[in-house]
């Protein structure tokens, strides 16, 4: 039995079925993909959109549940996304920058909340390293 804004028990034209078999397995190019993406960037949604969208999503694992982002896709994230750091030893007057916050802490044995606060505050790390922001 047919229902409003459902396709049940409607049957297909032959001509139907064909079209629908010849589209299987095809994928858009590169070029249209490109052109979906850029028609759909700086787009807002409004708040009612936002909620039809969130209860959408509701109860559905996510598509990346159970995935891990390679070593080199992490570097290339932390890169594009955090904030370079230059740490300055002030004892052999070597420069290093780092690609973050956490990146610089790990290399030199404090935590990341001592960056911050060393970049904040003006104040050196055990008095040998300075740290400065860099882009």
């Amino acid at each position: 039995m047919p229902f409003a804004s459902s396709s049940l028990g409607k049957l297909h034209t032959e001509e139907t079925k064909i079209k629908i078999e010849s589209l299987t397995g095809k994928y858009h190019s590169e070029e249209t993909k490109q052109k979906m993406t850029e028609s759909r960037k700086g787009k807002i949604f409004s708040d009612k959109t936002k909620q039809k969208l969130s209860e959408l999503r509701l109860g559905k694992d996510s598509p990346f549940l159970g995935l891990t982002h390679s070593e080199e896709t992490k570097l290339k994230m932390s890169e594009s996304l955090g904030s370079k750091v230059e740490v300055i030893n002030i004892e052999t007057n070597e420069t290093i920058i780092y690609p973050s916050n956490y990146k610089a802490a790990k290399a030199i044995g404090c935590s990341e909340s001592t960056i911050r606060y060393c970049l904040k505050k003006n104040k050196f790390y055990k008095n040998k390293y300075t740290f400065n922001k860099s882009n």
